[in-house]
């Protein structure tokens, strides 16, 4: 008889800072339901996404695609049908029922990626959930934010916890998986916290007070720091959000801030915990594969500041969290080599025995999470660097060095020796002694354009193209020729 294939779930929640974890950097914030997670599974600390901005990462992840192939860059956009998506592929290939709860945050796909949702969570949480509840709980969450927008868009809600938007995504997701029943599934369970609004129910149990916020726990807080920052070309954010740092609210604020922030990552974790006792009750947790991780990060208090930047380079922005669990087929491993967020689609696919399509860009890591169980030795997945692709601004960062570079109205460039200079305060980018670094970095940068750009109009026949490229008006193609396919390199269709 063959096993079953695997369930997939899939937990994502939305800009948690790398280090708000108290296995990490921050060990003020409670998180030990993910903590068991990283101490029996595997834990990829230098994991990165390879763009800043919730949708663009998200249908990155979901294609194993950069924003530069699927072109998608904004926050509503109309995503191309032809984009292959990973829920979709595992239907199609292997038979799996499909499903997102949930923040849906990836715009209007022409071909839906998953059998079933819940609808985008600000629709489905305060248009439809609240108004369920009645009491006017729906426009009260909203007022409430909109009358914080200037101070980090944080305060204490007067909504009750168990009417809470991370109570509501866990009390969703454990419906589906119970809807879901005993055919494999793949199930997307997305929490829009601790993304703003910072707040947390009067009542939750997650509370900080915000007197007793270790602010000596938070890196680039120094007056060179701040100094550094307000030079930086990419730092600019996108209007309020300007106004979100502690010079401007001042300390008292700032602090309340963090507060919430920390009490939306541990109200995360517990929901996590929920689900994963769920799962375990229902006897399918042996047979679940759980991935958790980010979209992107947030500066959590970095350079005195809450929020995202979506055009500079930082490192609290773009490293997010990433964990693996697969009870007893995983072992116990910190993998210390670089990843990026696109190589969840072939890994899942390696995972379950399915074909990866040659147009996915990411790396499959698959090996080395079977490997954690094997015993001691090498991790056979490494990565020599990750690349950051905004619109207007592409980046490389690798052990030593990060490189962006931007396109504009004025050029500019920046380029940091993190083994000299690691909290990044001092631009080295037209520095003639780095040179040679800045040539060969801005080099692997065109080289990585290059291999990964997916023109239209372009059949096989027309150049030596790398394996990766997809020819969008001949899908068939993209199916049916293998990444080392011979016809590739010799012209012919």
């Amino acid at each position: 008889m063959t096993a079953m294939p695997p369930n997939i779930l899939w937990i994502t929640d939305d800009q948690h800072h790398a280090d708000c974890f108290s296995h990490a950097a921050r060990p003020q914030v409670r998180t030990p339901n993910i903590d068991r997670m990283v101490k029996e599974g595997v834990h990829f600390p230098r994991s990165y996404a390879v763009a800043s901005a919730c949708v663009p990462s998200r249908i990155s992840m979901l294609t194993g695609m950069y924003a530069h192939s699927h072109r998608v860059y904004n926050g509503h956009p109309d995503v191309p049908g032809e984009l292959q998506s990973l829920p979709r592929h595992l239907a199609e290939t292997c038979g799996y029922r499909t499903a997102i709860t949930g923040k849906k945050h990836y715009g209007n796909w022409t071909q839906e990626p998953f059998e079933t949702d819940t609808g985008h969570a600000d629709k489905g949480y305060t248009r439809d959930y609240l108004k369920s509840v009645g009491g006017g709980l729906g426009e009260r969450f909203e007022e409430e934010y909109l009358a914080h927008v200037p101070d980090f868009m944080a305060y204490t809600s007067t909504i009750p916890h168990e009417h809470s938007l991370t109570e509501w995504l866990t009390d969703t997701t454990i419906d589906k998986i119970d809807e879901l029943g005993e055919q494999p599934f793949f199930l997307w369970a997305n929490y829009s916290p601790p993304h703003p609004p910072y707040c947390n129910s009067y009542d939750s149990p997650h509370l900080y007070d915000p007197d007793e916020i270790d602010l000596g726990a938070i890196p680039h807080r120094e007056p060179e720091d701040l100094r550094s920052i307000d030079q930086r070309r990419g730092a600019a954010r996108l209007g309020v959000e300007n106004a979100w740092r502690m010079e401007i609210t001042g300390e008292k604020k700032y602090r309340e801030a963090l507060a919430h922030y920390y009490g939306l990552c541990t109200a995360v974790d517990a929901g996590i915990g929920r689900i994963l006792e769920h799962l375990d009750k229902q006897g399918i947790l042996d047979n679940t594969i759980v991935m958790f991780n980010s979209d992107h990060g947030d500066f959590a208090g970095e350079y005195n500041r809450l929020g995202k930047c979506t055009v500079g380079q930082f490192e609290c922005i773009q490293r997010i969290p990433t964990v693996w669990y697969w009870k007893n087929h995983f072992g116990v491993e910190r993998i210390e080599s670089f990843v990026e967020n696109i190589d969840l689609f072939p890994t899942v696919c390696d995972l379950v025995g399915a074909a990866t399509p040659c147009q996915v860009q990411g790396e499959s890591y698959e090996e080395v999470l079977r490997f954690s169980c094997s015993g001691p030795g090498p991790a056979p997945h490494t990565r020599e660097c990750v690349f950051f692709d905004n619109c207007s601004v592409k980046g490389v960062r690798t052990r030593r060095y990060r490189l962006a570079y931007c396109h504009g109205v004025e050029n500019w460039g920046e380029l940091f020796d993190l083994q000299l200079d690691p909290r990044e305060r001092n631009n080295v980018f037209d520095d003639p002694a780095y040179g040679h670094v800045q040539q060969s970095l801005m080099q692997q940068l065109l080289d990585w354009m290059i291999r990964t750009e997916q023109p239209v109009g372009m059949e096989p026949e027309h150049g030596n193209m790398p394996p990766s490229r997809w020819y969008r008006e001949h899908p068939a193609a993209s199916t049916e020729i293998e990444p080392n396919d011979n016809r590739l390199a010799s012209g012919h269709p």
